[in-house]
């Protein structure tokens, strides 16, 4: 995954994007290299640090996170945790979207087999009623 690390009038120490490089790894491995790039910008306000990731996964998806806390570290792993909340929706969809698909329509029984499951259990029960008469 391509990472693109923007520093809005500030200076981004190599900490700072050791950081921000070891948090998204959770993000890519979490997506199994489904991602195609990120982009984080960080700033700072008066009192907090501002984190916003933008992330660009396949099928066109974007997921987009803004955090804001007192430490790097802190607006860092609040804007990791959104993303990795939204990314697990994602990949929901993806495996449902897998399982309506044409493998899962081939495990279901063709029709002439269930018209004999049908017919032979049909027998059983008229042969269990007529031994109770």
């Amino acid at each position: 995954m391509r990472l693109e690390l923007t520093g809005r009038h500030l200076a981004i120490s190599p900490t700072l994007r050791n950081l921000i490089t070891r948090k998204i790894g959770k993000v890519h491995r979490m997506l199994n290299d489904s991602g195609v790039s990120a982009v984080v910008v960080v700033s700072r306000e008066k009192i907090n640090n501002v984190v916003e990731l933008a992330l660009h996964a396949r099928g066109e998806r974007f997921l987009h996170a803004v955090a804001k806390a007192t430490t790097w570290e802190a607006a860092t792993t609040d804007a990791v945790a959104k993303i990795l909340h939204q990314t697990e929706t994602v990949k929901n969809r993806w495996q449902e979207r897998k399982r309506r698909g044409p493998a899962a329509r081939s495990v279901k029984t063709p029709r002439t087999a269930r018209k004999t499951a049908r017919a032979s259990a049909a027998k059983t029960v008229s042969a269990k009623r007529a031994a109770r008469r």
